[in-house]
Protein backbone atom coordinates (compact mmCIF):
# COMPACT_ATOMS: atom_id res chain seq x y z
CA UNK A 1 0.00 0.00 0.00
CA UNK A 2 1.22 3.46 -0.79
CA UNK A 3 1.55 5.82 1.77
CA UNK A 4 -0.66 8.92 2.65
CA UNK A 5 0.70 12.14 1.89
CA UNK A 6 -0.77 15.46 2.92
CA UNK A 7 -0.32 18.73 1.01
CA UNK A 8 -1.67 21.33 4.03
CA UNK A 9 -2.49 24.90 3.52
CA UNK A 10 -3.89 27.57 5.66
CA UNK A 11 -7.12 26.62 6.71
CA UNK A 12 -10.01 29.09 5.69
CA UNK A 13 -13.47 29.01 7.18
CA UNK A 14 -16.14 31.70 5.87
CA UNK A 15 -19.44 31.27 8.27
CA UNK A 16 -22.79 30.31 6.23
CA UNK A 17 -24.56 33.12 4.28
CA UNK A 18 -28.26 33.30 4.50
CA UNK A 19 -30.28 32.86 0.65
CA UNK A 20 -29.73 35.95 -1.55
CA UNK A 21 -26.37 36.85 -0.01
CA UNK A 22 -23.84 37.15 -2.63
CA UNK A 23 -20.73 35.04 -2.40
CA UNK A 24 -17.00 36.43 -2.89
CA UNK A 25 -16.07 33.76 -5.06
CA UNK A 26 -13.69 30.50 -5.47
CA UNK A 27 -10.57 30.60 -3.80
CA UNK A 28 -8.07 28.47 -5.62
CA UNK A 29 -6.46 25.38 -3.49
CA UNK A 30 -3.45 23.53 -4.38
CA UNK A 31 -3.24 20.47 -7.03
CA UNK A 32 -4.30 19.62 -9.79
CA UNK A 33 -7.13 17.05 -10.88
CA UNK A 34 -8.68 15.60 -14.26
CA UNK A 35 -12.15 15.35 -12.38
CA UNK A 36 -13.79 15.66 -9.60
CA UNK A 37 -16.85 14.44 -7.30
CA UNK A 38 -18.24 16.60 -4.07
CA UNK A 39 -20.67 14.06 -1.78
CA UNK A 40 -23.63 15.23 -0.54
CA UNK A 41 -22.27 16.03 2.95
CA UNK A 42 -19.02 17.88 1.52
CA UNK A 43 -16.51 15.20 0.85
CA UNK A 44 -14.32 15.88 -2.16
CA UNK A 45 -12.61 13.37 -4.02
CA UNK A 46 -10.45 13.67 -7.50
CA UNK A 47 -8.51 12.00 -10.08
CA UNK A 48 -4.92 13.43 -11.61
CA UNK A 49 -4.45 13.01 -15.19
CA UNK A 50 -2.17 9.76 -13.86
CA UNK A 51 -5.26 7.91 -12.56
CA UNK A 52 -3.86 8.51 -8.99
CA UNK A 53 -6.67 9.49 -6.51
CA UNK A 54 -7.08 12.30 -3.60
CA UNK A 55 -9.97 12.93 -0.86
CA UNK A 56 -9.64 16.44 0.66
CA UNK A 57 -8.76 16.99 4.14
CA UNK A 58 -10.88 19.59 5.57
CA UNK A 59 -8.66 19.75 9.22
CA UNK A 60 -5.24 20.39 7.30
CA UNK A 61 -6.61 22.11 4.58
CA UNK A 62 -4.51 19.63 2.22
CA UNK A 63 -5.03 16.98 -0.40
CA UNK A 64 -4.56 13.29 1.23
CA UNK A 65 -3.46 10.88 -1.33
CA UNK A 66 -5.45 7.37 -1.36
CA UNK A 67 -3.83 4.36 -2.46
CA UNK A 68 -5.07 2.93 -6.09
CA UNK A 69 -5.43 4.46 -9.75
CA UNK A 70 -8.91 5.03 -11.42
CA UNK A 71 -10.55 6.75 -14.61
CA UNK A 72 -13.03 8.22 -12.71
CA UNK A 73 -14.43 8.47 -8.92
CA UNK A 74 -17.69 9.39 -7.68
CA UNK A 75 -18.27 10.42 -4.06
CA UNK A 76 -22.52 10.54 -2.55
CA UNK A 77 -21.02 10.96 1.23
CA UNK A 78 -18.09 10.71 3.17
CA UNK A 79 -19.41 7.16 3.76
CA UNK A 80 -19.59 6.16 -0.39
CA UNK A 81 -16.98 6.61 -2.86
CA UNK A 82 -16.93 4.28 -5.72
CA UNK A 83 -14.82 4.17 -8.85
CA UNK A 84 -14.47 2.38 -12.09
CA UNK A 85 -10.37 2.02 -13.63
CA UNK A 86 -9.34 2.48 -16.78
CA UNK A 87 -10.03 -1.51 -17.60
CA UNK A 88 -13.47 -0.86 -17.04
CA UNK A 89 -13.40 -2.62 -13.33
CA UNK A 90 -15.31 -1.48 -10.67
CA UNK A 91 -14.34 -0.54 -7.12
CA UNK A 92 -15.92 0.95 -3.53
CA UNK A 93 -13.79 2.57 -1.02
CA UNK A 94 -13.89 1.03 2.40
CA UNK A 95 -12.58 2.80 5.20
CA UNK A 96 -12.28 6.61 6.15
CA UNK A 97 -10.89 9.48 4.30
CA UNK A 98 -7.53 8.16 5.22
CA UNK A 99 -7.47 4.54 6.05
CA UNK A 100 -8.83 1.96 3.83
CA UNK A 101 -8.95 0.21 0.49
CA UNK A 102 -10.60 -0.69 -2.34
CA UNK A 103 -12.65 -3.74 -2.95
CA UNK A 104 -13.18 -4.66 -6.11
CA UNK A 105 -16.81 -5.60 -7.07
CA UNK A 106 -18.44 -8.02 -9.42
CA UNK A 107 -19.03 -6.89 -12.81
CA UNK A 108 -22.69 -6.69 -13.65
CA UNK A 109 -23.93 -9.56 -15.20
CA UNK A 110 -25.49 -9.62 -18.61
CA UNK A 111 -22.77 -7.60 -20.57
CA UNK A 112 -19.31 -8.23 -21.67
CA UNK A 113 -18.59 -4.35 -21.68
CA UNK A 114 -16.45 -2.68 -19.76
CA UNK A 115 -17.80 0.12 -16.82
CA UNK A 116 -17.20 3.26 -18.13
CA UNK A 117 -18.82 5.63 -15.34
CA UNK A 118 -20.07 4.99 -11.97
CA UNK A 119 -22.73 7.53 -10.04
CA UNK A 120 -23.02 7.14 -6.31
CA UNK A 121 -25.99 9.11 -4.37
CA UNK A 122 -26.36 10.71 -1.46
CA UNK A 123 -27.73 7.60 0.67
CA UNK A 124 -24.88 5.35 -1.17
CA UNK A 125 -27.16 3.76 -4.16
CA UNK A 126 -25.16 3.41 -7.37
CA UNK A 127 -25.47 3.43 -10.97
CA UNK A 128 -23.17 2.30 -13.59
CA UNK A 129 -23.04 2.77 -17.15
CA UNK A 130 -20.95 0.76 -19.82
CA UNK A 131 -19.49 1.08 -23.14
CA UNK A 132 -22.54 0.15 -24.32
CA UNK A 133 -24.79 2.53 -23.06
CA UNK A 134 -26.58 -0.24 -20.12
CA UNK A 135 -27.40 1.11 -16.89
CA UNK A 136 -26.56 -1.45 -13.95
CA UNK A 137 -28.24 -0.75 -10.34
CA UNK A 138 -26.55 -1.77 -7.32
CA UNK A 139 -28.52 -4.31 -5.03
CA UNK A 140 -26.75 -4.03 -1.37
CA UNK A 141 -28.28 -6.79 0.03
CA UNK A 142 -27.18 -9.16 -2.37
CA UNK A 143 -24.19 -7.20 -2.85
CA UNK A 144 -24.59 -7.61 -6.69
CA UNK A 145 -25.88 -5.47 -9.81
CA UNK A 146 -28.95 -5.63 -11.62
CA UNK A 147 -28.62 -5.32 -15.38
CA UNK A 148 -32.06 -5.11 -16.92
CA UNK A 149 -32.73 -5.07 -20.94
CA UNK A 150 -34.81 -1.78 -20.43
CA UNK A 151 -31.95 0.02 -19.05
CA UNK A 152 -30.21 -0.43 -22.79
CA UNK A 153 -29.50 2.53 -24.86
CA UNK A 154 -28.73 5.70 -22.09
CA UNK A 155 -26.41 8.02 -22.58
CA UNK A 156 -26.38 9.47 -18.86
CA UNK A 157 -27.73 8.78 -15.45
CA UNK A 158 -27.52 10.44 -12.22
CA UNK A 159 -28.60 9.99 -9.06
CA UNK A 160 -29.62 11.57 -5.95
CA UNK A 161 -30.93 8.79 -3.71
CA UNK A 162 -32.18 5.44 -4.31
CA UNK A 163 -35.48 7.13 -5.06
CA UNK A 164 -34.49 10.15 -7.13
CA UNK A 165 -32.57 8.87 -10.08
CA UNK A 166 -32.98 10.24 -13.47
CA UNK A 167 -31.31 9.32 -17.18
CA UNK A 168 -31.54 10.87 -20.39
CA UNK A 169 -32.16 8.28 -23.05
CA UNK A 170 -30.96 7.00 -26.40
CA UNK A 171 -33.84 9.54 -28.18
CA UNK A 172 -32.38 12.39 -26.58
CA UNK A 173 -35.38 12.75 -23.57
CA UNK A 174 -35.14 13.07 -19.68
CA UNK A 175 -36.33 9.65 -18.29
CA UNK A 176 -37.35 9.25 -14.13
CA UNK A 177 -36.90 6.30 -12.75
CA UNK A 178 -39.81 4.76 -11.14
CA UNK A 179 -38.60 3.29 -7.63
CA UNK A 180 -40.97 0.61 -7.46
CA UNK A 181 -40.61 -1.14 -10.41
CA UNK A 182 -36.78 0.28 -11.05
CA UNK A 183 -37.72 1.17 -14.62
CA UNK A 184 -36.87 4.79 -16.00
CA UNK A 185 -40.41 6.22 -17.84
CA UNK A 186 -39.54 8.89 -20.41
CA UNK A 187 -40.98 12.72 -20.20
CA UNK A 188 -41.19 14.84 -23.29
CA UNK A 189 -38.42 16.72 -22.53
CA UNK A 190 -35.32 16.64 -24.71
CA UNK A 191 -32.22 17.16 -22.53
CA UNK A 192 -28.29 17.07 -23.02
CA UNK A 193 -27.51 16.67 -19.33
CA UNK A 194 -29.35 15.74 -16.15
CA UNK A 195 -28.54 16.50 -12.42
CA UNK A 196 -30.40 15.60 -9.52
CA UNK A 197 -30.06 16.83 -6.05
CA UNK A 198 -29.51 14.52 -2.62
CA UNK A 199 -33.50 15.98 -2.13
CA UNK A 200 -34.20 14.86 -5.63
CA UNK A 201 -34.60 18.39 -6.86
CA UNK A 202 -33.76 17.69 -11.02
CA UNK A 203 -32.26 19.93 -13.24
CA UNK A 204 -31.24 19.93 -16.68
CA UNK A 205 -29.77 21.53 -20.13
CA UNK A 206 -30.87 21.28 -23.71
CA UNK A 207 -27.66 22.86 -25.37
CA UNK A 208 -27.42 25.72 -23.12
CA UNK A 209 -31.49 26.56 -22.00
CA UNK A 210 -31.89 25.52 -18.68
CA UNK A 211 -34.97 23.72 -17.31
CA UNK A 212 -36.17 22.36 -13.71
CA UNK A 213 -38.60 19.44 -12.65
CA UNK A 214 -41.79 20.68 -11.02
CA UNK A 215 -42.80 17.76 -9.18
CA UNK A 216 -46.45 19.29 -8.79
CA UNK A 217 -47.10 19.53 -12.41
CA UNK A 218 -44.81 17.13 -13.04
CA UNK A 219 -43.44 18.94 -16.37
CA UNK A 220 -39.77 20.76 -16.71
CA UNK A 221 -40.11 24.03 -16.50
CA UNK A 222 -38.16 26.52 -18.62
CA UNK A 223 -36.01 29.04 -16.40
CA UNK A 224 -33.57 32.04 -17.90
CA UNK A 225 -30.04 31.54 -18.26
CA UNK A 226 -27.46 30.30 -20.77
CA UNK A 227 -25.60 27.38 -19.27
CA UNK A 228 -22.96 25.01 -21.03
CA UNK A 229 -23.09 22.15 -17.38
CA UNK A 230 -25.53 22.09 -14.23
CA UNK A 231 -24.84 20.57 -10.99
CA UNK A 232 -27.45 20.27 -8.50
CA UNK A 233 -26.20 19.28 -4.85
CA UNK A 234 -29.95 19.97 -3.83
CA UNK A 235 -32.64 22.83 -4.98
CA UNK A 236 -30.73 25.10 -2.83
CA UNK A 237 -27.71 24.40 -3.99
CA UNK A 238 -27.55 24.61 -7.80
CA UNK A 239 -24.72 26.34 -10.00
CA UNK A 240 -24.02 26.27 -13.09
CA UNK A 241 -20.79 27.61 -16.04
CA UNK A 242 -21.74 29.56 -19.06
CA UNK A 243 -19.86 28.49 -22.42
CA UNK A 244 -17.02 31.48 -21.58
CA UNK A 245 -16.47 29.57 -18.21
CA UNK A 246 -18.51 32.21 -15.91
CA UNK A 247 -19.77 30.52 -13.10
CA UNK A 248 -23.41 31.45 -11.16
CA UNK A 249 -25.52 29.97 -8.58
CA UNK A 250 -29.09 29.96 -8.91
CA UNK A 251 -31.28 32.19 -6.78
CA UNK A 252 -34.10 30.74 -4.92
CA UNK A 253 -35.49 34.03 -3.91
CA UNK A 254 -35.30 35.83 -7.46
CA UNK A 255 -36.06 32.48 -9.60
CA UNK A 256 -32.50 34.01 -11.50
CA UNK A 257 -28.99 33.08 -11.48
CA UNK A 258 -26.31 35.33 -9.33
CA UNK A 259 -22.68 35.77 -10.88
CA UNK A 260 -20.35 34.31 -8.70
CA UNK A 261 -16.58 35.39 -9.63
CA UNK A 262 -14.34 32.80 -11.00
CA UNK A 263 -13.77 30.93 -14.04
CA UNK A 264 -14.07 27.00 -14.34
CA UNK A 265 -15.03 24.70 -16.76
CA UNK A 266 -16.39 21.86 -14.17
CA UNK A 267 -18.34 22.17 -11.35
CA UNK A 268 -19.67 19.97 -8.68
CA UNK A 269 -21.95 21.02 -5.78
CA UNK A 270 -23.01 19.40 -2.58
CA UNK A 271 -26.62 19.41 -0.59
CA UNK A 272 -24.50 21.05 2.16
CA UNK A 273 -23.55 23.66 0.36
CA UNK A 274 -20.11 23.11 -0.64
CA UNK A 275 -19.00 23.54 -3.92
CA UNK A 276 -15.90 22.87 -6.48
CA UNK A 277 -14.46 23.37 -9.33
CA UNK A 278 -11.87 22.62 -12.39
CA UNK A 279 -10.72 25.07 -14.19
CA UNK A 280 -9.39 24.10 -18.22
CA UNK A 281 -5.47 23.45 -17.16
CA UNK A 282 -7.16 21.54 -13.87
CA UNK A 283 -6.31 23.71 -11.16
CA UNK A 284 -9.08 23.02 -8.44
CA UNK A 285 -11.02 26.22 -6.93
CA UNK A 286 -13.74 26.21 -4.10
CA UNK A 287 -16.63 28.13 -2.56
CA UNK A 288 -17.07 27.75 0.98
CA UNK A 289 -19.27 31.17 1.57
CA UNK A 290 -22.30 28.57 1.55
CA UNK A 291 -21.21 25.95 3.68
CA UNK A 292 -23.89 24.30 6.54
CA UNK A 293 -23.49 21.53 8.67
CA UNK A 294 -24.36 18.28 7.88
CA UNK A 295 -25.75 15.31 9.64
CA UNK A 296 -28.60 17.39 11.55
CA UNK A 297 -31.77 18.75 11.40
CA UNK A 298 -32.09 21.60 9.44
CA UNK A 299 -35.26 24.64 9.78
CA UNK A 300 -37.45 24.85 7.03
CA UNK A 301 -40.05 27.61 6.64
CA UNK A 302 -43.58 26.89 8.03
CA UNK A 303 -45.24 25.06 10.48
CA UNK A 304 -47.20 21.92 9.77
CA UNK A 305 -49.27 19.47 12.12
CA UNK A 306 -49.10 16.41 9.50
CA UNK A 307 -46.42 16.05 6.67
CA UNK A 308 -45.81 12.81 4.15
CA UNK A 309 -42.68 12.27 1.90
CA UNK A 310 -42.29 10.19 -1.19
CA UNK A 311 -39.07 8.62 -2.47
CA UNK A 312 -38.03 11.07 -4.67
CA UNK A 313 -38.43 14.05 -2.26
CA UNK A 314 -41.79 15.05 -3.41
CA UNK A 315 -43.36 16.29 0.42
CA UNK A 316 -46.64 17.43 1.23
CA UNK A 317 -48.58 18.57 4.43
CA UNK A 318 -51.03 19.70 6.80
CA UNK A 319 -51.65 23.12 9.00
CA UNK A 320 -53.57 23.26 11.83
CA UNK A 321 -56.41 24.65 9.69
CA UNK A 322 -55.98 21.52 7.15
CA UNK A 323 -54.81 23.76 4.34
CA UNK A 324 -52.28 21.74 2.34
CA UNK A 325 -49.02 22.64 0.94
CA UNK A 326 -46.36 21.00 -1.09
CA UNK A 327 -42.36 21.87 -0.77
CA UNK A 328 -40.57 23.68 -4.06
CA UNK A 329 -37.24 22.89 -3.49
CA UNK A 330 -36.08 25.49 -6.22
CA UNK A 331 -38.02 28.12 -4.08
CA UNK A 332 -37.24 26.09 -0.89
CA UNK A 333 -40.96 27.19 0.53
CA UNK A 334 -44.61 25.91 0.54
CA UNK A 335 -46.82 26.34 -2.09
CA UNK A 336 -50.38 26.29 -0.89
CA UNK A 337 -52.75 23.53 -2.39
CA UNK A 338 -56.46 24.66 -2.64
CA UNK A 339 -58.85 22.26 -0.50
CA UNK A 340 -58.95 21.27 3.18
CA UNK A 341 -58.15 17.63 4.60
CA UNK A 342 -57.78 16.18 7.85
CA UNK A 343 -55.14 13.37 6.79
CA UNK A 344 -52.49 13.13 4.00
CA UNK A 345 -50.91 10.19 2.10
CA UNK A 346 -48.23 10.25 -0.42
CA UNK A 347 -47.20 7.11 -2.33
CA UNK A 348 -43.17 6.01 -2.75
CA UNK A 349 -43.80 7.23 -6.87
CA UNK A 350 -45.31 10.76 -5.05
CA UNK A 351 -48.81 10.34 -5.85
CA UNK A 352 -51.19 12.06 -2.99
CA UNK A 353 -54.48 10.95 -1.21
CA UNK A 354 -55.97 12.56 1.41
CA UNK A 355 -59.32 12.35 3.31
CA UNK A 356 -61.68 15.75 4.42
CA UNK A 357 -62.77 17.08 7.72
CA UNK A 358 -66.45 14.67 6.51
CA UNK A 359 -64.33 11.11 5.93
CA UNK A 360 -64.94 12.18 2.14
CA UNK A 361 -61.36 10.64 -0.05
CA UNK A 362 -59.41 12.84 -2.35
CA UNK A 363 -56.65 11.99 -4.93
CA UNK A 364 -54.76 14.72 -6.40
CA UNK A 365 -54.77 14.98 -10.22
CA UNK A 366 -51.49 16.52 -11.53
CA UNK A 367 -52.45 16.93 -15.24
CA UNK A 368 -56.04 19.29 -13.99
CA UNK A 369 -54.19 20.76 -10.65
CA UNK A 370 -56.87 19.77 -8.13
CA UNK A 371 -58.20 17.65 -5.93
CA UNK A 372 -60.36 14.43 -7.33
CA UNK A 373 -63.12 13.18 -5.34
CA UNK A 374 -62.98 9.61 -4.98
CA UNK A 375 -66.19 7.37 -3.67
CA UNK A 376 -66.19 6.38 -0.11
CA UNK A 377 -65.57 7.02 3.56
CA UNK A 378 -62.30 7.25 5.28
CA UNK A 379 -60.70 8.05 8.79
CA UNK A 380 -57.88 6.60 7.80
CA UNK A 381 -55.68 5.96 4.35
CA UNK A 382 -52.53 4.70 3.14
CA UNK A 383 -51.17 4.37 -0.29
CA UNK A 384 -47.88 2.69 -1.36
CA UNK A 385 -46.31 0.72 -4.33
CA UNK A 386 -47.93 0.60 -7.87
CA UNK A 387 -51.17 2.12 -6.84
CA UNK A 388 -52.17 -0.19 -4.03
CA UNK A 389 -54.20 2.39 -1.73
CA UNK A 390 -55.68 1.09 1.54
CA UNK A 391 -58.27 2.99 3.87
CA UNK A 392 -60.15 2.59 7.68
CA UNK A 393 -63.20 3.66 8.58
CA UNK A 394 -63.24 3.29 12.10
CA UNK A 395 -62.19 -0.26 12.15
CA UNK A 396 -63.95 -1.28 8.96
CA UNK A 397 -60.88 -2.46 6.05
CA UNK A 398 -61.32 -1.11 3.20
CA UNK A 399 -59.31 -1.47 -0.64
CA UNK A 400 -59.17 1.00 -3.30
CA UNK A 401 -60.23 -1.10 -6.24
CA UNK A 402 -58.74 0.02 -9.60
CA UNK A 403 -60.94 -0.58 -12.39
CA UNK A 404 -63.96 0.77 -11.34
CA UNK A 405 -61.96 3.45 -9.25
CA UNK A 406 -63.76 3.04 -6.05
CA UNK A 407 -63.72 1.47 -2.34
CA UNK A 408 -64.36 -2.16 -1.74
CA UNK A 409 -64.99 -3.20 1.90
CA UNK A 410 -62.15 -6.12 2.99
CA UNK A 411 -63.64 -8.53 5.74
CA UNK A 412 -61.41 -8.12 9.14
CA UNK A 413 -60.87 -5.24 11.83
CA UNK A 414 -57.51 -2.87 12.11
CA UNK A 415 -56.63 0.28 14.36
CA UNK A 416 -54.13 0.70 11.80
CA UNK A 417 -53.54 -0.22 8.10
CA UNK A 418 -50.27 0.40 5.79
CA UNK A 419 -49.20 -0.24 2.45
CA UNK A 420 -45.33 -0.83 1.80
CA UNK A 421 -43.40 -0.14 -1.18
CA UNK A 422 -43.07 -3.61 -2.63
CA UNK A 423 -47.19 -3.78 -2.26
CA UNK A 424 -47.51 -5.83 0.93
CA UNK A 425 -50.10 -4.71 3.13
CA UNK A 426 -49.83 -4.82 7.01
CA UNK A 427 -52.03 -4.13 9.99
CA UNK A 428 -52.69 -3.87 13.51
CA UNK A 429 -55.63 -4.86 15.02
CA UNK A 430 -57.32 -3.03 19.02
CA UNK A 431 -54.89 -6.20 20.67
CA UNK A 432 -51.62 -5.36 19.11
CA UNK A 433 -51.69 -8.24 16.65
CA UNK A 434 -50.20 -8.23 13.88
CA UNK A 435 -51.62 -8.97 10.03
CA UNK A 436 -50.24 -8.97 6.19
CA UNK A 437 -52.85 -9.50 3.56
CA UNK A 438 -51.81 -11.51 0.43
CA UNK A 439 -52.83 -9.40 -2.69
CA UNK A 440 -53.92 -11.22 -5.16
CA UNK A 441 -55.82 -14.06 -3.35
CA UNK A 442 -58.84 -12.59 -1.90
CA UNK A 443 -59.62 -16.62 -0.88
CA UNK A 444 -56.49 -16.49 1.75
CA UNK A 445 -57.30 -13.09 3.12
CA UNK A 446 -55.25 -11.90 6.32
CA UNK A 447 -52.18 -14.17 7.79
CA UNK A 448 -51.54 -13.60 11.18
CA UNK A 449 -48.31 -12.53 12.00
CA UNK A 450 -46.63 -14.20 15.66
CA UNK A 451 -45.81 -11.11 18.23
CA UNK A 452 -48.09 -8.07 19.22
CA UNK A 453 -47.15 -4.34 18.73
CA UNK A 454 -48.07 -0.83 19.86
CA UNK A 455 -46.80 0.43 16.33
CA UNK A 456 -45.58 -0.79 13.31
CA UNK A 457 -44.31 0.87 10.53
CA UNK A 458 -43.57 -0.55 7.07
CA UNK A 459 -41.09 0.78 4.19
CA UNK A 460 -40.99 -2.49 2.25
CA UNK A 461 -41.17 -5.55 2.66
CA UNK A 462 -37.67 -5.81 3.97
CA UNK A 463 -38.03 -3.13 6.28
CA UNK A 464 -40.86 -3.41 8.50
CA UNK A 465 -39.98 -2.26 12.64
CA UNK A 466 -42.22 -2.10 14.92
CA UNK A 467 -42.46 -1.48 19.12
CA UNK A 468 -44.35 -3.25 21.79
CA UNK A 469 -46.15 -1.86 24.92
CA UNK A 470 -43.22 -2.29 26.49
CA UNK A 471 -41.07 0.03 24.33
CA UNK A 472 -39.15 -2.88 22.75
CA UNK A 473 -38.27 -2.34 19.90
CA UNK A 474 -38.39 -5.42 16.65
CA UNK A 475 -37.19 -4.91 12.77
CA UNK A 476 -39.77 -7.34 11.03
CA UNK A 477 -37.62 -11.04 9.71
CA UNK A 478 -38.49 -11.09 6.31
CA UNK A 479 -35.73 -14.02 5.17
CA UNK A 480 -37.19 -16.28 7.67
CA UNK A 481 -41.00 -15.17 6.95
CA UNK A 482 -39.33 -16.10 2.82
CA UNK A 483 -38.19 -19.51 4.46
CA UNK A 484 -34.74 -18.51 3.48
CA UNK A 485 -33.34 -19.01 7.17
CA UNK A 486 -35.75 -21.69 8.28
CA UNK A 487 -39.04 -22.15 8.01
CA UNK A 488 -41.30 -20.45 10.00
CA UNK A 489 -42.82 -23.75 12.02
CA UNK A 490 -39.23 -24.31 12.94
CA UNK A 491 -38.16 -20.90 14.08
CA UNK A 492 -41.93 -19.82 15.64
CA UNK A 493 -40.17 -17.12 17.52
CA UNK A 494 -37.75 -15.85 15.71
CA UNK A 495 -40.33 -13.84 12.88
CA UNK A 496 -39.31 -10.17 14.76
CA UNK A 497 -35.38 -9.35 15.53
CA UNK A 498 -34.93 -7.35 18.93
CA UNK A 499 -33.01 -4.27 18.35
CA UNK A 500 -31.08 -2.82 20.63
CA UNK A 501 -32.35 0.88 22.44
CA UNK A 502 -31.19 2.62 25.44
CA UNK A 503 -34.27 4.69 24.97
CA UNK A 504 -38.13 4.35 25.30
CA UNK A 505 -39.97 4.95 21.95
CA UNK A 506 -42.96 7.40 21.02
CA UNK A 507 -43.33 6.67 17.27
CA UNK A 508 -41.08 5.19 14.60
CA UNK A 509 -40.83 5.56 10.97
CA UNK A 510 -39.22 2.71 8.18
CA UNK A 511 -37.81 4.28 4.67
CA UNK A 512 -38.30 2.35 1.42
CA UNK A 513 -34.66 1.33 1.82
CA UNK A 514 -32.70 0.12 5.03
CA UNK A 515 -33.17 3.12 6.75
CA UNK A 516 -35.14 3.70 10.53
CA UNK A 517 -35.69 6.27 12.61
CA UNK A 518 -37.69 6.46 16.27
CA UNK A 519 -38.48 9.67 18.59
CA UNK A 520 -38.34 8.39 22.38
CA UNK A 521 -40.82 10.12 25.07
CA UNK A 522 -38.60 13.41 25.65
CA UNK A 523 -38.51 13.88 21.78
CA UNK A 524 -35.13 12.59 21.39
CA UNK A 525 -34.63 11.36 17.14
CA UNK A 526 -32.18 8.33 17.00
CA UNK A 527 -31.26 6.88 13.67
CA UNK A 528 -30.79 3.18 12.84
CA UNK A 529 -27.22 2.79 11.97
CA UNK A 530 -27.19 -1.18 9.47
CA UNK A 531 -23.60 -1.28 9.91
CA UNK A 532 -23.45 -1.25 13.74
CA UNK A 533 -27.17 -2.55 14.01
CA UNK A 534 -28.13 0.22 16.86
CA UNK A 535 -29.45 3.14 17.27
CA UNK A 536 -27.34 6.66 17.33
CA UNK A 537 -29.37 9.72 18.75
CA UNK A 538 -29.53 12.29 15.99
CA UNK A 539 -31.08 15.05 17.36
CA UNK A 540 -33.87 16.26 20.28
CA UNK A 541 -36.94 18.30 20.31
CA UNK A 542 -38.70 16.33 18.25
CA UNK A 543 -42.83 15.27 17.91
CA UNK A 544 -43.12 13.72 14.61
CA UNK A 545 -40.93 12.10 12.18
CA UNK A 546 -41.69 10.81 8.30
CA UNK A 547 -39.09 8.60 5.95
CA UNK A 548 -39.52 7.82 2.97
CA UNK A 549 -35.75 7.20 2.51
CA UNK A 550 -32.37 7.34 3.89
CA UNK A 551 -31.74 10.71 1.64
CA UNK A 552 -35.63 11.66 2.52
CA UNK A 553 -36.28 12.49 6.11
CA UNK A 554 -38.88 15.25 7.70
CA UNK A 555 -39.80 16.24 11.58
CA UNK A 556 -41.91 18.57 13.14
CA UNK A 557 -41.34 19.42 16.73
CA UNK A 558 -44.30 20.31 19.24
CA UNK A 559 -44.56 23.68 18.07
CA UNK A 560 -45.58 22.33 14.54
CA UNK A 561 -42.22 23.98 13.26
CA UNK A 562 -40.45 21.66 9.86
CA UNK A 563 -37.01 20.04 9.41
CA UNK A 564 -35.28 18.79 7.11
CA UNK A 565 -32.56 16.26 7.83
CA UNK A 566 -29.23 16.06 6.20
Amino acid sequence: MNRLRHVAIAFLFLAPLLPGQSSSGFTQVPGNLRQISVGADGAVWGVNAGGEIYTWDAQSAGWTQVPGNLAQVSAGSSSAVWGVNAQGQIYRWNGSEWFGSWELMPAPAQTAATQKQVVVAADGAVWVMDSAHRLSSFYEPGQFFVTDGAYAGYQSVSAGSDGAAWAINSAGLAAKLDPISQAFSPTQRALTQVSVGADGDAWGLDGSAVYHYNRLTQHWDSLPGSLSQISAGSGANVWGVDADGNVYRFDTQSQDWTAVAGTLTKISAAQNGAVWGLDATGNIYQDLDFVQPSGTFHPVPGTLTQIAAALDGNVWGLNAAGQIFTFNPSTQNWTWIPGTLSQISVDYSGDVWGINPGGQVYRFDTAAQSWQWIPGQLTQVSVGGSGQVWGLNGQEIFRFNILNQSFEQIPGELVDVQVDASEAVWGLNSGGQIYTYSVGTDQNGWNSIPGTLAQISAGSYSNVWGFNAQGRIYQFNSLLATGQVCSPERCPNEWWIPVSADFNPAAISAGYDAAAWAIDQSGNVWRYNAQTQSFTQAGSGMKSITVASDAVAWALDAEGRIYQYW
